[in-house]
């Protein structure tokens, strides 16, 4: 069993992340929402740690970076779903996250705000 959890953790950050969010993916569709924000919230904690001495480094270091990117933006978003199919958003501070999301995502892309009408 240690070794099934190593392999788990065997590559870089966003190989990593990407099995964990596959995996979130799968609980999703069985509708095991509890089991599914486990693998985005470890797919998270892979991809917010700073000890990058850890990890194995990708080839293309430019790449490497948007996929953690991307992959933290999926992950973050597919847990807060989780959150509201488990009822606790407000509770478990999903609201908070989306903000956060939000935040990240939309400090690199532009910002379109409807305007109110008349």
């Amino acid at each position: 069993m240690d070794a099934l959890r190593a392999l788990q953790y065997e590559g870089t950050k966003s190989d990593i992340a990407q099995g964990f969010k596959e995996q979130g993916n799968e609980m999703v569709k069985a509708r095991m929402w509890i089991d599914a924000k486990e693998f985005y919230t470890k797919g998270i904690a892979v991809l917010t740690d700073n000890m990058d001495d850890k990890w194995e480094k990708g080839d293309d270091a430019e790449l490497e970076a948007k996929k953690e990117k991307e992959l933290e933006e999926q992950c973050f978003t597919n847990r807060a779903l989780c959150h509201l199919e488990l009822s606790i958003y407000v509770l478990s501070g999903s609201q908070e996250e989306c903000a956060e999301l939000i935040q990240k995502t939309f400090d690199q892309r532009p910002l379109i705000v409807p305007q109110p009408s008349g």
